[in-house]
């Protein structure tokens, strides 16, 4: 943590560094060469009179977005998601002791109006995402679920242009029917939701008497597949208008040569491994094991645990001209409809 944040949660500072023998304090990315600098500048920031008053009248801090009336003008996303990282280390001024749940698109809106500063990464949201895991008592819940019980459902139009969902078996090795007729209206972004309506690769192969064999053999369980993969974000409080929010829909975009069955499921290193890798990491709290674990996994386990029963989360198979797999993935990521590298509605990036 920063030396600042370190003295208003009684912590020990963490990010000292030495130059020719002589100590830097970092304020958010601002250097002090001396102590009495640091908190020189501390208490003009804060208005406050000395350092002793100050540490007697720290603020009762709550959650991070308490500090953005202190960051720098120089605060960095790199800053940001250190701080969403190392939370769970402090001992906020809460009954839990945990941070307050806070939504993360309003907490980038408010350091953009303090400090002029787009702190919306893929870094940031992938570190807030996990603190969030971290404090969530419903990831216990899913604890028993196997790795293939985490994977969303797959929804295809059929024939009739009717909604179909299908989840998978393990039995079977397969996605299965499961509702003959659906919709998609939970997701609340009608003009991606129409997009994905008229863009989604049609079922022709699958017939619809139960009692023929190849009913199952059909679009979910073929390959070359490109998808979408949408959940509807939970990251809000009760009180937000989500329909003038940021986030509210989420998107990633992925390739699945060997299908979607491969890509999310029996692949050794497929989606849902590695969202149950993940949840291994954080209850027997191994934070090494969330070493390079992709957002979209992340927050698919998130999405999971607070929604056990799976609504409102789903794959889509797109549609794309023949041999044109790679390349029309790869158009899709720039944005197509919805820009799925901004993370103000997407899941894609790196680290």
């Amino acid at each position: 943590m920063d030396k600042i944040l370190g003295e208003f949660l009684d912590l020990t500072p963490q990010s000292l560094e030495t130059e020719n023998n002589d100590v830097r304090f970092r304020l958010e990315g601002y250097p002090f060469t001396r102590e009495d600098d640091f908190h020189e500048d501390l208490k003009n920031k804060l208005g406050i009179e000395s350092r002793e008053k100050f540490l007697q009248e720290k603020p009762m801090y709550t959650s991070p977005r308490d500090f953005i009336k202190i960051f720098h003008k120089n605060i960095t996303s790199r800053t940001v998601a250190k701080l969403f990282e190392n939370q769970h280390k402090i001992k906020w001024h809460t009954p839990s002791g945990y941070p307050d749940e806070f939504n993360f698109y309003e907490f980038c809106k408010d350091v953009m109006k303090a400090c002029g500063k787009d702190v919306m990464t893929y870094r940031t949201k992938r570190a807030h995402v996990i603190s969030r895991l971290r404090t969530l008592e419903n990831l216990k819940k899913i604890d028993g679920l196997a790795h293939h019980e985490l994977c969303p459902p797959v929804y295809v139009l059929n024939r009739q242009e009717t909604w179909t969902k299908w989840k998978y078996d393990r039995e079977a090795r397969a996605f299965q029917l499961n509702e003959k007729e659906t919709d998609i209206e939970w997701i609340t972004n009608e003009p991606l939701r129409d997009y994905i309506t008229e863009k989604s690769m049609r079922d022709d192969d699958n017939d619809e008497d139960d009692n023929n064999e190849e009913v199952n053999a059909g679009l979910p369980n073929g390959r070359d597949h490109l998808y979408w993969a949408v959940l509807e974000e939970s990251d809000f409080h009760t009180n937000v208008d989500t329909r003038k929010t940021l986030g509210k829909t989420q998107v990633y975009v992925g390739r699945a040569a060997n299908g979607i069955r491969d890509r999310w499921i029996m692949n050794g290193k497929s989606h849902c491994r590695l969202m149950r890798a993940s949840q291994d990491a954080i209850l027997n709290n191994r934070p090494t094991g969330l070493n390079k674990k992709m957002l979209v996994d992340l927050q698919f386990l998130l999405h999971k645990a607070n929604n056990q029963q799976g609504n409102r989360s789903g794959l889509f198979i797109m549609q794309y001209p023949n041999d044109k797999l790679r390349e029309t993935e790869r158009k899709h990521i720039r944005g197509i409809n919805i820009n799925p590298k901004n993370m103000k509605h997407g899941m894609n990036g790196r680290l």
